[in-house]
């Protein structure tokens, strides 16, 4: 699949980046975006430990 398929029918921004995060890898392709949105409004450095 090509990026521009996976933005085919994207709805705002979050879910863009949501779908460009997939495609790249940097999210596994079940992750839930409920889980993703938080990490990306989160003021605090990241810690997945």
């Amino acid at each position: 699949m090509v990026l521009k398929d996976v933005l085919a029918d994207w709805r705002d921004y979050d879910d863009a980046a949501f779908r460009l995060g997939i495609f790249l890898g940097v999210f596994p392709p079940d992750q839930k975006f409920n889980w993703v949105k938080r990490i990306k409004w989160n003021p605090e450095p990241l810690d997945l430990s």
